[in-house]
């Protein structure tokens, strides 16, 4: 697991979560963990990062403990949240009821919000927040369980950016005031965006990348890059690979999962799946449509 994680500690055998994933960008990471048996386990965590996690656990008993304070009165916390700030200890022991629990969990940087909004963020309280609820920010952590946790789905621009957003959607709750900057990307930054895109449609790209190029914080470019094209740079890119791929389906005879490489696709069933939503027939399909 990954060293600024969650540390988890089983009374049985196994000794692992069933599954676990985990990634890192600048100033975060995201960790994915299931349980798809009933469980008991101990956790402990305390470090230099924040830590806000959703939770999809039920359990059948349980104590948490953040700092000195101590609760143990919640026991479904199926779509609820808790944020933790750094250096603020927690630790506890759950058993679970039943099967198929987890959880995700971003653990960043405690000046990570400051860097991307460029500014400091007057009237933040950190404070812990045990088992709240928020239906915005839940939405957007299942969306980076998705993209995180299933390999079908998993896009790493996207990945960032939701991970991202999380982090960023979670300061109006400390009390942050947010002044959103306005404006789009210059024709000198679009016309860098737009090649860099294109020179890198056969590999990975993220949003540190763009933003890198453009000489702004991830999220000043995202809201800048949106307000340009009228989409977020993860299905502008997107849009970008399939367009290529649909070409290369359409005029050669080159196989799908070389096509699949030369788009960034990690494997031909991911660009089967990301063309039959976007162009409504798999490649194969196309190929015969267009022939």
């Amino acid at each position: 697991m990954h060293s600024t994680g969650l540390r988890l500690s089983f009374r049985d055998a196994l000794q692992r979560p069933d599954e676990y994933v985990g990634h890192n960008w600048s100033g975060f990471s995201v960790e994915c963990v299931r349980l798809r048996s009933p469980r008991s386990f101990e956790y402990t965590w305390q470090g230099d990062a924040n830590y806000l996690a959703l939770h999809d656990i039920v359990l059948a008993d349980g104590e948490i403990a953040i700092e000195t304070e101590v609760s143990a009165n919640c026991t479904d916390l199926r779509d609820r949240l808790t944020f933790v700030p750094h250096q603020t200890r927690v630790s506890g022991w759950s058993e679970l009821a039943g099967h198929d629990h987890g959880y995700t969990a971003v653990y960043f940087a405690a000046d990570l919000a400051e860097t991307e909004f460029e500014r400091p963020l007057l009237g933040a309280a950190s404070r812990p927040l045990l088992y709240f609820e928020h239906a915005q920010l839940t939405q957007t952590l299942r969306r980076v369980a998705r993209l995180v946790g299933a390999p079908e789905d998993h896009d790493p621009l996207a990945a960032e950016s939701f991970g991202l957003l999380a982090v960023l959607q979670l300061y109006p709750l400390l009390g942050a005031s947010i002044e959103h900057a306005k404006g789009q990307l210059s024709a000198g930054q679009q016309i860098r965006v737009q090649d860099f895109i294109r020179s890198h449609l056969d590999g990975s790209i993220t949003l540190s990348d763009l933003a890198a190029i453009c000489e702004q914080s991830r999220f000043h470019f995202a809201r800048s890059f949106s307000r340009t094209y009228g989409l977020p740079p993860h299905q502008y890119v997107l849009r970008h690979r399939i367009g290529l791929a649909a070409t290369l389906v359409a005029t050669s005879n080159m196989p799908v999962s070389e096509i699949a490489t030369r788009v960034g696709f990690s494997s031909p069933a991911r660009l089967s799946t990301a063309f039959c939503r976007m162009i409504g027939r798999s490649p194969q399909e196309f190929r015969r449509a267009t022939r």
